[in-house]
């Protein structure tokens, strides 16, 4: 996870996690939606974290290249994802901005496409959106 840290007006720390890495896990269908949405692709997500081993977080995120069910991708939250490409004046909090091809993680790979690998500390688990 990208974080960023910034002091608050109490000193205290605010951590903003702009992007994030996540597993796409299926699809989302609307037959009616906010006419700005249009066209635009949803996606069910759910974070990994650091080992890529999956987190119980998921997220629903629009689309903005093309990534396919069981990719790895990267995602942009918050205003940061209004500035991606389509996404300016639409009501979007988060979209994927990237298909990863590789994570590696203190000199470990933690998970390559190109092998279609999962190489997390428990690489046989997997956790279901319940």
């Amino acid at each position: 996870m990208l974080v960023a840290s910034l002091l608050g007006k109490t000193g205290s720390a605010i951590l903003l996690d702009f992007m994030r890495i996540a597993k796409v896990l299926g699809t989302v269908v609307s037959t009616y939606k906010e006419p700005s949405l249009q066209g635009v692709k949803f996606l069910v997500l759910q974070f990994v974290d650091q080992a890529g081993d999956p987190l119980d977080e998921y997220e629903v995120a629009a689309d903005t290249v093309g990534a396919g069910v069981d990719e790895w991708v990267l995602v942009s939250r918050g205003s940061q994802a209004r500035h991606v490409r389509d996404c300016g004046t639409r009501p979007i909090d988060a979209a994927v901005i990237a298909i990863i091809d590789t994570v590696n993680v203190s000199n470990k790979s933690v998970y390559s496409k190109r092998n279609e690998a999962y190489l997390g500390s428990d690489s046989g688990a997997r956790r279901s959106l319940k």
